[in-house]
């Protein structure tokens, strides 16, 4: 059993190949929840939850890579797979109603993909792709927040097989079309990647992922103002290799998660990695898991932050913040699972765990915390 770490170490175009249990945990804590069965695999990276009974999952089928996209839809009792437009994969999802949603992803070798809900049915929009791009980058947007229907952020990269080099991409829906924004090229690098993006209000948003350096790649975090995207200096990691896979806002902290890694040709040696914000500077918080990455990171409102990953035996790895520090949230968890997404019930203080276990034909996985 390996891990394929092209969307995982790159934080790229990478799903790792496991699957999804499909009776729930009988231990306290998470509880697994059924997931439909899809040939010949598939893994789930991103969902958003409306409310208790109304949400979303995305993710791809898995045929060695990408091989198409997937969406399930929660109606509070079961995981049901819709019918979704022809793309690689889906990336991430923002449930802007119980009726309306957005989501994004990749569309082929050179174009990103946008699609909206419409209350019965997915319709691909127009998705901004920068040209000119090296063969075989495949544009992703991986990830998306939304203020509401009319106001949302979509962020993503298209990188070069080798990882020497990416284009970053930006894009903002207006409630009509999607839009590409300029991204600041960082400084002292030469290129950027972004995974993760979160909006507070249209005059604060975060999005962060990865600048390449000589020295090898650095955390990168932008903070949109309402008029303009300005990079704002992350903490120093001190290590090879360092990159942000995600970002969300918990009141008046900024918590950006992903991993860093003293052998980049080596998973073995990645270690997951939290940075907040206090609305002054980015701080490390030291994550109580030696060796593994995270991925995803949600925030519930009342204070609690998620953050979710795997380790390279694929051990999954689920952490909380305390409010002093990180802790591990691991009962009822399976022994082997890889979490992607983090997802959290507004209103709510309950969490859902994304991605694919390792034990059932490498299909979707999906866990549940609280409610």
């Amino acid at each position: 059993m390996t891990i394929r770490y092209r969307a995982a170490v790159a934080l790229a175009a990478t799903t790792v190949v496991f699957g999804s249990f499909g009776t729930a945990s009988a231990a306290p804590g998470w509880t697994v929840t059924p997931t439909p069965k899809i040939a010949p695999a598939y893994a789930l990276t991103g969902g958003s939850m409306a409310n208790a009974s109304s949400g979303w999952a995305v993710g791809s089928q898995i045929d060695q890579m990408w091989a198409g996209t997937v969406a399930l839809r929660w109606d509070g009792k079961n995981w049901q797979r819709t019918a979704t437009p022809k793309g690689l994969a889906l990336s991430a999802v923002a449930a802007t109603s119980e009726k309306g949603a957005l989501a994004v992803g990749v569309k082929s070798a050179t174009s990103s993909l946008a699609a909206r809900w419409d209350g019965a049915k997915w319709v691909e929009l127009p998705s901004p792709t920068p040209g000119g791009l090296p063969a075989d980058a495949y544009p992703q947007l991986s990830a998306i927040s939304a203020l509401s229907e009319n106001d949302a952020w979509a962020a993503g990269c298209a990188q070069t097989p080798d990882f020497a080099s990416g284009v970053p991409i930006l894009n903002r829906w207006n409630g009509k079309a999607w839009s590409a924004v300029s991204v600041p090229k960082p400084a002292n690098a030469d290129f950027a990647c972004l995974r993760g993006v979160t909006a507070k209000s249209a005059n604060d948003a975060w999005a962060v992922g990865y600048a390449g350096t000589a020295s090898g790649p650095r955390p990168l975090t932008l903070h949109w103002d309402g008029a303009k995207w300005t990079e704002v200096a992350a903490a120093a990691t001190g290590a090879p290799e360092a990159k942000f896979s995600n970002v969300v806002i918990s009141g008046k902290d900024v918590w950006a998660v992903g991993f860093t890694s003293a052998d980049p040709s080596d998973p073995r040696s990645f270690a997951p990695h939290a940075q907040r914000w206090d609305g002054k500077s980015w701080s490390i918080t030291p994550v109580p898991v030696k060796q593994g990455l995270l991925y995803g990171v949600a925030a519930d409102g009342k204070g609690g932050v998620y953050a979710g990953g795997y380790t390279s035996s694929a051990v999954p790895v689920a952490v909380r913040w305390n409010g002093s520090a990180w802790t591990e949230e691991k009962a009822g968890m399976p022994a082997h699972a890889v979490l992607m997404g983090m997802v959290t019930v507004p209103g709510t203080s309950t969490v859902w765990a994304l991605g694919d276990d390792a034990e059932d034909r490498q299909q979707g996985f999906a866990a549940r915390l609280g409610g």
